[in-house]
C-alpha cells in the first residue's frame, strides 16, 4: 500500500481543524494563525484558478450562519440569546462564554462511565420503539447487538473495498464517539450512575445522545454494508437485491424507533403548552415570574412571543442570572436587577437585587413551584401558594388560610407558605382528568416532571386530610 504522507493535504486538514477549534473555544489567535496557514496552503500555485475563486464564496457561505445572529440582534427581538449585537458579543456567543465549559481534566465522571453512557445511547438508536424506557430489554438489546455485528462486518468489507473512503468514515466515527467523549467531558447522564457516583453528584440536565450523531450515522452505514454483504454471501442473492436489503437494514431503526420518537397530536404533544398556560394563569398581572430552567422557559417564551399572550408578565430564568448579557437585558427592558456594567456578585446578591427592583417597579414577585425552596427563601420569607406558583406577600398583607403540614412528618425550617384555598378550589379540579392520564414510556423525563408539577393545583386540597398528599406537596411542589 501507498504509505506516502501527503504534507499539503495533511497541512490543510490540520489547519482547518485548528481554525474550528480556535473559533469554538474563543482562542482567536489560534484561529487567525491557522486561518493564514490554511489560506496559504489553499492558494498555492498548483490550485486551479477556478478553485481559488470559489474559496471566498465557500468562506462567506460558512460564515453566514454566524452573521445571521449579528444581523438579527440589530432588530432587538424579544428572545435575543447572548444579544450578539456587537462583534465582541458575537464572539462571546460563539465561544459560549456564558457557560462553564469543562476542560479535558479533571473528568466530570469516571471515563469508564462516560463510555458506558455512550453505549447506552447507542442502544437507544436501533430499536427504542420496542421498549421506549431507559431500561434495556432482551428484544431491544438483541437487535442492538445484531447491528454491532453487522457494523463490524460492514467496516471490514468497506476497508477491503475502498480503503480511502473507509479511512474518512472511520475518522468521522472516531471523532464522533471517543473524540466527543474526550472533548466535551460530559457529566453522567440523568439515567446513569445512580448508586455508583456519590450522592448529590451533578448529572447532565438532559440526555445528550444527540452529541454522538455522527458516530451513530457511521455505524448505520457500516451496518447496511454488512447486511448487504451477508445477503450476498449467505443467501447468495443478486447484487441489486443484496444492496436493497442493506438499505432496508440501515433504515430499519427509523421504523423500530417510530413509536418512541414520533410526536403526534395527542395530549402529550400539548403538555408543554398547557404547563405554560397554567403558570401564566396563576401569576398575577404584570408579575415577575421566576422559573427554574429550560423546561419552564421555552414553553413560556413560545406562548408570549409567538402566541402574543400575557406579555405583561416578565419571565426570569434564574440560572441565567450569571450571564452578563442576561442581567443587562433584564435591566434595559424591564428595569429589573442592577444596572450594567457590574461584575458577577453571586446568585444571592442578584436575587436580592431582583426582589428589590420588582418591589420598586410595583410588580408582584412570583416563583414557579419548580424552583427550589432555597431560591424562593432568598427572594422572600412570606409566600402564598396560588396554583402552580408562590406569590410574595408584603409585610402586613393577607395570607389566607394556612395549611397544616406538620402531619406530613419531619420538621420544617422557616415559615411555611400559606395556601389560597379559594383559588385552589376554583382551579384544583380543572386538570384532574389530565394529571391522571397515563404517559407513554420514554427516556425523556420532561413530560413526567411537567405532569407532576401540574398536580400542584390539587395537592393543597388533598393535603388537608391526606398525609401522603402532604409529602407529595413537599417533594413535587418544593413546598418546604
Amino acid at each position: 500500500p501507498d504509505l506516502t504522507f501527503r504534507w499539503r493535504t495533511g497541512g490543510v486538514l490540520t489547519s482547518a481543524l485548528l481554525v474550528s477549534a480556535g473559533i469554538g473555544t474563543g482562542r482567536w489567535w489560534l484561529a487567525s494563525v491557522a486561518g493564514v496557514v490554511l489560506a496559504i496552503l489553499v492558494i498555492m500555485p498548483r490550485l486551479p484558478r477556478r478553485d481559488i475563486a470559489l474559496v471566498p464564496v465557500v468562506v462567506v457561505i460558512g460564515l453566514s450562519a454566524l452573521a445571521f445572529l449579528f444581523i438579527r440582534a440589530q432588530h432587538d427581538p424579544g428572545i435575543n440569546q447572548g444579544n450578539p449585537s456587537t462583534f465582541s458579543a458575537l464572539l462571546s456567543v460563539i465561544s459560549r462564554d456564558q457557560y462553564n465549559v469543562a476542560g479535558l481534566f479533571p473528568r466530570q465522571a469516571p471515563v469508564w462511565l462516560q463510555l458506558v453512557n455512550v453505549l447506552e445511547y447507542a442502544d437507544w438508536q436501533v430499536a427504542l420503539g420496542l421498549a421506549p424506557g431507559v431500561t434495556p430489554t432482551f428484544s431491544r438489546t438483541a437487535l442492538s447487538l445484531t447491528y454491532i455485528v453487522l457494523g463490524v462486518v460492514g467496516a471490514s468489507v468497506h476497508r477491503r473495498t475502498d480503503a480511502r473512503s473507509w479511512r474518512g468514515l472511520a475518522l468521522l466515527g472516531l471523532c464522533g464517539s471517543l473524540g466527543v467523549v474526550a472533548y466535551l467531558n460530559l457529566r453522567a447522564g440523568p439515567s446513569i450512575g445512580h448508586g455508583i457516583l456519590p450522592e448529590g453528584t451533578s448529572h447532565e440536565p438532559r440526555e445528550r445522545d444527540y452529541f454522538f450523531m455522527f458516530a451513530f450515522w457511521t455505524w448505520g452505514l457500516w451496518a447496511g454494508i454488512g447486511a448487504a454483504h451477508a445477503a450476498a454471501r449467505i443467501v447468495r442473492l443478486q447484487p441489486r437485491i443484496s444492496i436493497a436489503i442493506g438499505l432496508v437494514v440501515a433504515a430499519l431503526p427509523a421504523a423500530l424507533n417510530w413509536r418512541a420518537v414520533h410526536r403526534d397530536a395527542g395530549w402529550e404533544a400539548t403538555l408543554p403548552g398547557i404547563f405554560a398556560e397554567e403558570l401564566l394563569r396563576d401569576a398575577p398581572d404584570s408579575a415577575v415570574l421566576v422559573v427554574a430552567g429550560d423546561n419552564d422557559t421555552y414553553p413560556l417564551w413560545f406562548r408570549q412571543q409567538v402566541l402574543e399572550r400575557n406579555r405583561d408578565v416578565v419571565v426570569v430564568t434564574y440560572p441565567l442570572l450569571g450571564a452578563d448579557w442576561y442581567r443587562a437585558e433584564l435591566h434595559r427592558r424591564w428595569g429589573l436587577g442592577t444596572p450594567p456594567p457590574h461584575a458577577w456578585r453571586g446568585i444571592s446578591l442578584e436575587l436580592d437585587a431582583l426582589r428589590t427592583s420588582a418591589r420598586v417597579r410595583g410588580r408582584p414577585l412570583v416563583v414557579a413551584s419548580t424552583v427550589d425552596r432555597a431560591v424562593r427563601d432568598r427572594l422572600g420569607d412570606r409566600w402564598l401558594m396560588r396554583g402552580l406558583v408562590y406569590v410574595a406577600v408584603e409585610e402586613g398583607g393577607p395570607l389566607g388560610e394556612s395549611i397544616d403540614v406538620a402531619r406530613g412528618g419531619g420538621e420544617s425550617t422557616g415559615q411555611l407558605p400559606a395556601v389560597d384555598f379559594r383559588y385552589a378550589e376554583r382551579w384544583g379540579d380543572a386538570l384532574a382528568s389530565l394529571v391522571d392520564s397515563p404517559l407513554r414510556e420514554s427516556t425523556d423525563p420532561t413530560n413526567r416532571l411537567m405532569l407532576a408539577s401540574l398536580r400542584c393545583r390539587s395537592l393543597p386540597l388533598r393535603a388537608r386530610t391526606d398525609t401522603a398528599a402532604v409529602r407529595l406537596l413537599d417533594s413535587t411542589c418544593n413546598y418546604r
